[in-house]
């Protein structure tokens, strides 16, 4: 793969790679939270309903990449080789769960229509045009991921003392 190419794209949908942040450009217009991630790879479930959206859309392809150190991803560092790979639609979730992902990740849109970002975290931040959202969201219960992330926030609060003075700003990104 083309690493100017997959910089372009990330430079056009993410502004960061802060995953409690807005993480998208200002021209993605609808943002939402998914929680919990099976680590730094999508639920069955999550999975599933991305590939249909994506067909419903047309998408023939996305692409995964590493971006623990943001745009540094796409650079040619000697200290650590990033892993970018391609998914088509037929890839099965088997599949990939079989793609190395070490660290926190980005699918992205070939056409930067669309993209998502999966954190250290286990939750995900997708971002989108409104029906690309929409379609998600009608085989996906937003409003649970969000009441278990808070809860899960709040049980890290109370046992581990966790900051939590930046869901109100998050929360103005990512509430649909």
């Amino acid at each position: 793969m083309e690493m100017k190419r997959l910089k372009d794209l990330y430079k056009k949908i993410f502004s960061s790679n802060d995953p409690f942040n807005n993480v998208f450009n200002n021209y993605i217009e609808k943002k939402i939270l998914i929680f919990p991630t099976e680590g730094y790879y999508l639920s069955k479930d999550q999975y599933d309903n991305l590939i249909k959206v994506l067909d419903f859309f047309l998408e023939k392809e996305i692409f995964i990449s590493e971006i623990e150190n943001g745009e540094e991803t796409f650079e040619n560092t000697v200290e650590y080789c990033f892993n970018h790979n391609r998914i088509e639609l037929k890839t099965s979730y088997e599949e990939y769960l079989k793609i190395p992902v070490f660290l926190e990740n980005i699918l992205y849109s070939t056409t930067a229509k669309w993209g998502m970002m999966i954190s250290h975290e286990n939750h995900a931040l997708l971002g989108g045009s409104s029906k690309f959202i929409q379609k998600f969201l009608e085989n996906y219960n937003y409003l649970e991921d969000k009441e278990k992330f808070l809860r899960y926030w709040h049980y890290n609060k109370q046992n581990y003392n966790s900051d939590l003075n930046w869901q109100k700003e998050f929360f103005k990104y990512y509430d649909v």
